[in-house]
């Protein structure tokens, strides 16, 4: 029944089978199986060079580059730098007093802070005066020559921090550092412009007083660096905050200035040694405050550092309450 039904399906539609077979044989016959491709590119003729491979010496290899010396640290190959370097121009009489009494105050930069001074060949270096509690990150000149203090400061900084660091600090063992408000400046301030920061030391002036403290960017520094022999070369004052400042001015063309991208930096200006009660509108001005002084003994710095610490203390627990 079935071979039935096929053969009639295959007379009605017979014309249609053998056109079909025709088609599929016509396709075979004019196409070939395996085409040659029709552009096909001459082999290369034989010239007999065969690749000789040479050996070289690892010593050699070194010579010519091709090793690869990896910095020690991520940070130093990534240009990684830490926020703040400070130094305090001292002097051997003051290292068991002031400069002592300041280390401690202004813990909270260590271990980024050095003191800088004239070492005499009496006191036998930079530690041999001061006695205990003096202050052990203390760097001596054999140069006795006071004018030159500062240059001789900022040139060891440049010579040894600037690829570390993106700000440094200038001040006199005479001021009292608000450690937390000069942390907090520096971490407001962009590294893209150049900072010479301060107090003037005078109306008008374009020189930052050093008694008040100066903040320097690393641009700053490294083009006071490259200038070193102008600024000793032009050190006839008396006041190093002069010196330094002209340096300043023709190195990197900047002056002194208060207010910079939307901070400001201020200092207090005190009289004579402290009570022992301050009044609370000094309080809440040193909390601001950048720097006070000058600050003749010892005691006054813990003082003050008490005073700050109290003040600070109180807003930030008053911010946690209303939080």
């Amino acid at each position: 029944m079935y071979s039935r039904y096929l053969m009639s399906q295959a007379k009605h539609n017979s014309y249609f089978l053998v056109g079909l077979a025709l088609g599929l044989w016509v396709a075979l016959v004019a196409v070939p199986l395996e085409e040659q491709p029709a552009c096909a590119a001459p082999p290369p003729p034989d010239d007999g060079f065969e690749p000789v491979r040479v050996e070289r010496p690892a010593a050699a290899a070194a010579a010519a580059g091709r090793t690869v010396q990896r910095p020690r640290y991520y940070s130093t190959e990534l240009g990684m730098r830490a926020p703040l370097l400070g130094a305090v121009l001292s002097a051997e009489a003051a290292l068991g007093s002031r400069a002592a009494a300041l280390n401690h105050t202004a813990a909270a930069l260590q271990p980024a802070l050095r003191f800088f001074l004239t070492a005499s060949a009496r006191g036998g270096g930079a530690g041999g005066a001061g006695g205990a509690g003096a202050p052990s990150n203390v760097v001596g000149f054999t140069d006795t020559r006071e004018v030159l203090k500062p240059f001789h400061t900022l040139k060891y900084l440049a010579d040894n921090f600037l690829e570390e660091y993106n700000y440094f600090f200038l001040s006199t063992d005479a001021a009292f550092i608000n450690a937390p408000r000069l942390q907090q400046l520096v971490s407001r301030l962009s590294v893209s412009q150049d900072v010479y920061m301060g107090v003037p030391a005078e109306e008008d002036s374009h020189y930052c007083s050093l008694e008040s403290g100066v903040l320097l960017s690393r641009s700053v520094l490294g083009a006071v660096q490259g200038a070193l022999d102008w600024c000793v070369r032009n050190a006839y004052s008396a006041r190093h905050h002069e010196n330094v400042g002209r340096c300043v001015l023709h190195a990197a063309n900047v002056p002194c200035t208060t207010t910079l991208q939307g901070e400001s930096y201020s200092a207090v200006r005190l009289s004579g040694e402290l009570s022992g009660e301050l009044s609370s509108e000094l309080a809440a001005e040193l909390a601001g405050a950048v720097t006070a002084g000058p600050v003749a003994a010892a005691p006054d710095y813990y003082q003050l550092h008490a005073l700050v610490s109290r003040v600070r203390g109180n807003i930030y627990y008053s911010f946690c309450f209303y939080a």
